[in-house]
């Protein structure tokens, strides 16, 4: 029988009428009123009193209750106004309005607490974390901290209990953490919780609190449901937070940060579950959303990093105990990012988090992202390291990834788009593989992007368009690939600079090195094994309209550019795979008018090899000059260069470099450094049927053809040719000329001795060169190159010839040369035969034959020359200079003979003057006190011939000479010195060179220019050191270009007479017409004024009213009413002689009576020769008398 059957039986009923029983129920009654009068009374001051003491003394602390009431009828007790005070015995620690609770007697029943009701109103603590790392409420905690005796230490049993209607209202916590500089406060706590038992009827049962507070001013909120008492353990909660900042919690971060949270906000609603079965392992998973809000992140005060709009996250199953995460969508709004690299190349926000120093690691958990998405980003990026920081923004970033994750070899899909300044944009597609990291399927296209030239207003990188198809990249296999790269309407300025750093390096920024010391120092201590090389492949790189700019200032000699524009082709399968070959088609143009054309196999694996059929044509050689202009002693003014042949290229421990082919070298033209005369140049150098091999080096040509071709040949007095110095420096050859000959070249006027003295042997006699001397040594020691060159052939040639190893000297102009030389060779036992002809003047033939061997190491030669009838009159000028006295008769003829080999030297001099004829006496400071009229008569034949021979001979390193003609050495040098026009003369001595016979204009101007001005300066020079020369000055003009210029002056000058009346009637008008200035912002105002006021028909519109017409067509029509006459161009003509007299008078000491100006000339004449053979038509021609 149960407890509950035998109480409601009718032994109970019995029991009562039993006298005893009653007795002992009424005293029992009286006893319970007794005990809950005096409990009722009495309880409350004597338990307000214990726990009062009892507590302090416990605590140590200060504790004070305001009132304790109990209710023993209803078994409750209330504590009110409960206080305990910190330390200092003021402030409250802990403090609560009132605690109440509510017993039942069922507690007697279970042994145990149950309490129907629980509620604790207002409470409050106040935690606080001192600096040294403690909290206020350690000695609290000390106190009660005894070490458990051995009863304690047994194990019992849990207490049984159940607790109901737990309440807790209005509480607030708060929370000093000094070590942080933080104030955390939360307020408006309130918890609810229907029951917590342990019984076992009620263990099944779920819990379901209820939690709610505002967090430093976020409101939170928790619900849920729970069986933490049950065998099988479960729990879910429902919590949701709204606005919290983020910045109060940024210090507790366990990281470094280098950076602050001025602003951001996070809203949850987050579901966790949580089960753990009996015997089982524990599971967790969260789900619901988060938000991000309003985000702002700063590397320093009001130095903006990030500004996130919106971050929101959808989570479909987190968890974290088996680290699986499951994300359903991950979407930013309204991002912006600023990216800055400093001057040491660091990236800020590779620096905002400290970084962990593990060189290990770890595997990515699982995690899937079903949808990830970028709307409306910003970036903006500064890079400090460049010489001028460079700004720029990427804009409209939308940026979508689908299913990323980290399960093995499953793609992701990612889509980006954004643009960037001014036109630029960027569009990809690609998927992605996390485990093992892996791209595929990628598709990017770049379009107008532009990276500018620091300190430039060019830019440094621009590409028109740039593609990836089918992109692919492994990370494990060391693997990329590719469909098709293609690069189109691109262009690269690539510079270096006097220091030989290149600008592009500026992109990749620069070096960390304390980020690479750690790295280098890492890398010590890794034993893995050597990483295997990357493999990649391209199907086709396709190039389209492709230009590179190459400026290099390194060169010491001065700046290089060269120009490579339309680059166009494509390559086929470039590939890692050993002897694959990689196919080349390329095109391309090199400025201004040369072109390449490239093709053949390329093989990258295992050794570099290359066999290309290469066509160029038109490649300039102006752009390489700095490269060797310091090396030669003559510069380059024109040329280009062309090839046709086969290139291979060998790569082994000594790479082989084979060419075979043609070779042409076309239009040159080049000028000696030293005295800036014409050194060589010619229309057309053919090298036809060229071998040239490296290791070992081997050079073999067919035919050699140089024709229209015109050089300046000087054989200095030792013998040697003065190609032979044209390596090295200005001042080196200036001194192994002098060294060797004891003669210096030709001298400006200033340097120019007036004693003509003649040399004795002992100044002819040259110290030897000790460079050469070496030279010869080194020659000696090395084997010749072998050269192999099976014909040379000459044609329309013109030589300025300089012979001053013959004394005297002779000095003359060949041309119409020609011939040939057979049989070029390096070989000691051969020799080339010679066969060379021309004209002296074009009059006087000249013959060279013999045979020479130039390539070898010994220098041969046996030639014999000759020239016949060369006319003197044509070196008068030289003669009244230096001998004063005109040559008005007379013809020279010579004989001569060189024969060289063991570099010993034999020469045969034979000259002869016929009819020598000086003209009367002129004054000139530079001219001999010798009586040359004297001279020749007694030199002269009675057939008025002059004969003398010059036989010389001796060792090219000290020549002795044997016979010297000292007399006639002046009238020879006199003719050294003559040049057929007398303003080359001019020229040479007072600058301007051949030029100086006329003087260029603007077409429809008469204005001089700094170069006339230059001209000018130098001709009144030479008109005042020759008071007998008188000038006449002829104006020409160019009906054509001197029309349309007159026309355009005239418009002009139109447009400042509008201006000029409006300066008038201000008051501030300048002097004359041609003083006015009109500023391009006021031109297209004033020239509109000019057309209205025209009179001829201009264009209506519909109502008939003039057209508005943009300034060129209003240009056009008002220079084509504009009429230009005859008679205009005549005195166009005057005034540009008049103009050039003028000056010349006023540049120098230059009477005006020795100044006269001739008709002009209206018309281009046809056949000139001479300087003004490429001049312009529009100039003024100078003629002496």
């Amino acid at each position: 029988m149960s407890w509950r059957t035998w109480f409601t039986s009718k032994n109970v009923k019995e029991s009562i009428k039993r006298p005893w029983i009653r007795k002992a129920a009424y005293s029992l009654i009286g006893f319970f009123v007794l005990f809950s009068l005096i409990l009722f009374f009495a309880g409350p001051p004597l338990l307000k009193s214990y726990l009062t003491d009892s507590l302090s003394r416990t605590l140590g602390r200060k504790v004070s209750v305001g009132a304790v009431h109990v209710n023993p009828l209803k078994l409750s007790m209330a504590v009110d106004d409960f206080s305990l005070a910190e330390r200092d015995g003021k402030t409250p620690f802990i403090s609560f309005k009132q605690a109440y609770m509510n017993a039942q007697l069922a507690s007697i029943l279970f042994a145990g607490p149950v309490l129907s009701e629980i509620r604790l109103t207002q409470p409050y603590v106040n935690l606080v974390r001192t600096a040294n790392n403690t909290y206020n409420f350690q000695d609290i905690v000390d106190r009660l901290s005894n070490p458990p005796t051995e009863s304690q230490q047994k194990p019992s049993k849990p207490m049984r209990f159940s607790l109901n209607n737990i309440r807790i209202t209005q509480g607030r916590i708060e929370f000093d953490d000094r070590p942080k500089y933080r104030r955390h406060e939360i307020h408006d706590l309130s918890l609810a919780i229907p029951f917590l038992s342990n019984l076992f009827y009620r263990v099944d049962k779920y819990i379901e609190p209820e939690f709610s507070a505002v967090v430093n001013g976020a409101p939170f909120h928790l619900t849920g449901k729970s069986k933490p008492f049950d065998a099988d353990r479960e729990a879910s909660l429902d919590l949701k937070l709204n606005r919290l900042g983020l910045n109060e919690y940024l210090t507790y971060v366990p990281k470094k940060l280098h950076f602050s949270l001025p602003g951001g906000t996070l809203d949850a609603d987050i579901k966790v579950a949580f089960v753990q079965p009996e015997d089982k392992a524990p599971s967790l998973q969260l789900s619901g959303a988060a938000s991000l809000n309003n985000l702002k992140l700063e590397e320093a005060k009001d130095t903006p990093t990030v500004r996130l709009k919106s971050l929101n996250v959808s989570l479909e199953s987190i968890e974290p105990l088996v680290k699986r995460f499951t994300v359903d969508r991950i979407a930013a709004d309204q991002l912006e990012l600023y990216v800055r690299r400093d001057r040491h190349g660091r990236i800020n926000l590779a620096n905002l988090v400290e970084p962990d120093e593990k060189d290990e690691k770890e595997p990515l958990p699982y995690f899937l992202i079903r949808s990830m998405s970028l709307n409306s980003a910003v970036v903006h990026v500064r890079d400090e390291q460049r010489v001028k920081p460079f700004e720029t923004i990427l804009k409209d970033i939308r940026l979508t990834v689908r299913n990323l994750t980290s399960e093995k070899e499953k793609p992701g899909q990612l889509d980006l788009n954004l643009a960037g300044p001014e036109q630029s944009s960027l569009k990809a597609t690609a998927d992605i593989v996390l485990e093992p990291l892996s791209v595929s399927r990628l598709n990017l296209q770049i379009a107008d992007l532009r990276i500018p030239q620091s300190g430039s207003n060019t830019d440094m990188v621009r590409i028109g368009l740039f593609g990836i198809a089918g992109g692919a990249f492994e990370l494990d296999r060391r693997s990329v690939s590719a469909d098709e790269i293609s690069i189109a309407k691109s262009r690269v300025n690539i510079q270096r600079n006097s220091k030989g750093a290149v600008n592009l390096s500026e992109i990749a920024g620069g070096r960390d090195t304390k980020i690479e010391a750690k790295a280098a120092k890492a890398a010590e201590g890794k034993t893995a094994a050597k990483a295997s090389p990357w493999q990649y492949g391209v199907k086709k790189v396709a190039l389209n309209d492709i230009g590179v700019h190459w400026e290099d200032q390194m060169p010491s000699a001065g700046t290089a550019e060269i120009g490579i524009e339309k680059i166009q082709g494509r390559i086929d399968n470039i590939s890692s795979v050993p002897n694959s070959a990689a196919n080349l088609f390329l095109k391309a143009r090199v400025s201004p008018r040369g072109n390449v054309d490239v093709t053949g196999p390329v093989i990258m694996a295992p050794r570099m090899s290359v066999r290309l059929q290469v066509k160029a044509d038109g490649l300039p050689i102006l752009p390489a000059q700095p490269y060797f202009a310091d090396r030669v002693n003559i510069r380059v003014t024109s040329g280009t260069v062309g090839v046709r042949g086969n290139l291979s290229v060998q790569q082994a421990e000594q790479t082989q470099i084979q060419y075979q082919g043609d070779m042409q070298v076309n239009r040159f033209a080049s000028v000696d450094k030293v005295n800036s005369n014409d050194f060589l140049n010619w229309e057309t150098l053919h090298f036809n049927g060229v071998k040239v091999s490296t290791e070992p080096v081997n050079v073999a040509i067919r035919e050699v053809s140089l024709s229209n071709f015109y050089s300046r040949l000087i054989i200095n007095p030792d013998g040697s040719i003065n190609v032979q110095h044209v390596t090295g420096s200005n001042e080196e050859s200036r001194q192994a000329i002098a060294g060797k000959g004891g003669a210096a070249p030709p001298t400006t006027a200033s340097q120019e001795p007036v004693d003509n003295k003649p040399e004795t042997p002992s100044e002819r006699t040259a110290v030897p060169n000790s460079e050469d001397k070496k030279l010869e040594k080194a020659g000696a020691q090395t084997a010749p190159v072998p050269i192999k060159i099976n014909r040379v052939t000459l044609q329309g040639g013109r030589v300025n010839f300089s012979d001053r190893f013959i004394k005297p000297n002779y000095n003359a102009n060949l041309v119409q040369i020609g011939g040939r030389i057979s049989g070029l060779s390096s070989n000691l036992a051969t020799t080339a035969d010679v066969e060379i002809r021309g004209k002296v003047d074009n009059s006087a033939p000249v013959e060279i034959l013999g045979k020479i061997n130039p390539l070898s190491g010994n220098l041969f030669l046996d030639l014999a020359a000759s020239a016949k009838g060369v006319d003197l009159p044509t070196a008068t000028p030289y003669s009244a200079r230096y001998a004063g006295y005109p040559i008005i008769k007379g013809k020279l003829s010579m004989d001569v003979k060189y024969y060289i080999e063991n570099r010993r030297l034999r020469a045969e001099n034979r000259v002869m003057l016929d009819q020598l004829t000086f003209g009367e006496k002129v004054e000139s400071p530079r001219a001999t006190k010798l009586p040359v009229l004297l001279a020749v008569a007694l030199l002269k034949d009675r057939n008025g011939v002059i004969d003398v021979n010059l036989p010389i001979s001796g060792s090219l390193d000290d020549p002795q000479f044997s016979v010297g003609g000292i007399i006639l050495k002046v009238i020879i040098n006199l003719i050294t010195k003559a040049v057929t026009a007398p303003f080359a003369l001019l020229g040479s001595l007072f600058g301007g060179g051949e030029e100086l016979s006329f003087i260029e204009f603007e077409p429809g101007r008469a204005d001089l220019d700094k170069t006339a001005r230059e001209k000018i300066a130098s001709l009144s020079r030479a008109l005042e050191n020759r008071p007998a020369l008188k000038l006449d000055i002829t104006g020409r003009v160019d009906p054509s270009s001197d029309t349309e210029g007159l026309r355009r002056r005239i418009m002009e000058r139109k447009v400042k007479a509008v201006k000029f009346q409006r300066l008038v009637k201000q008051g501030n008008a300048p002097s004359s017409l041609d003083e006015v200035r009109i500023d391009p912002a006021e031109y297209h105002r004033l020239l509109k004024q000019v057309y209205s006021q025209e009179k001829f028909p201009k264009p209506r519109n519909a109502i008939g009213l003039a057209k508005d017409l943009p300034v060129p067509e209003m240009e056009n029509l008002l220079l084509s009413h504009i009429t230009v006459t005859d008679d205009d161009l005549r005195q166009l003509g005057i005034r540009r002689a008049r103009v050039v007299s003028d000056a010349i008078v006023k540049a120098g000491d230059v009477a005006a009576e020795r100044v006269f100006i001739l008709e002009p000339k209206l018309k281009i004449e046809a056949g000139e020769k001479g300087p003004a053979e490429k001049a312009r038509a529009s100039r003024v021609d100078f003629s002496l008398k």
